[in-house]
This record gives structure tokens, sequence and C-alpha cells, in this order.
């Protein structure tokens, strides 16, 4: 005869048990069906579909905005490659290299008049 207050025992057990490394689905079945009326494994059965239903969701939900995610990442990262590749910024490019290259050459050239004078103190 199965006991009621075996269920609550049986449905923590499962739940605590259920997501180990050493958890054995047919020994947790035997055990069920000796320990627990059909009133409770129906009950818990129907608990199980509700849960399983309800992470379905929560995924499609999870997939569905990490894929708008995704799909607005690869937009932006398209935009951003068009707008680099322009004719415009290229020349914008070219400009700052020489800038930064007479800026360079200034240094280099103040750094020995400096180091000149040092050596005449």
């Amino acid at each position: 005869k199965r006991r009621k207050g075996n269920r609550r025992k049986m449905e923590a057990s499962i739940r605590q048990n259920i997501n180990s490394d050493k958890f054995n689905a047919k020994s947790c079945f035997v055990n069920i069906l000796q320990t627990m009326d059909l009133d409770a494994i129906v009950s818990e059965s129907n608990q199980l579909v509700k849960e399983t239903t309800k992470i379905d969701r929560d995924l499609q939900t999870l997939v569905y905005a990490n894929y708008t995610k995704f799909m607005g990442a690869t937009d932006l990262t398209q935009d951003i490659n068009a707008s680099l590749s322009s004719p415009q910024v290229t020349q914008d490019l070219d400009n700052l290299k020489s800038r930064l290259e007479s800026i360079n050459r200034n240094h280099s050239t103040i750094d020995q008049s400096l180091k000149l004078k040092l050596r005449k103190i």
C-alpha cells in the first residue's frame, strides 16, 4: 500500500536528485511506482508537463532574443564596414597619417635641438 506521506518526500527527493550526475532514471521510476499512489504519480506527471512547457517557451523566447541581437550586431558590423570603406574615410585616414608623420618629424627636430642646447649648458 502506498502512503500519501511519502509523496512529499519522494517529490522533494526527485527534484533534489534529478540534476545530479549520479541520477538513475530507471531506479527513480521504480521507486516512484513503489512509494506513490496513482493520483500522486498523475499529479507529478502533470506538473512536469507544465514545467516542461514553460521551460520550452522560455527557451524559445531566449533563442528569438539572441537571434534578434545577433542580426542587429551583424547589420551594425556591415554598416561600420561600409562606412570605413568609403573613399572619404580613406582620404581622412591618409590625411591623419601624413599629419602624424609631420608631427613626428617636428618632434624629432625639436628633440635634437634641445639635446644640442642641453649639451651646451
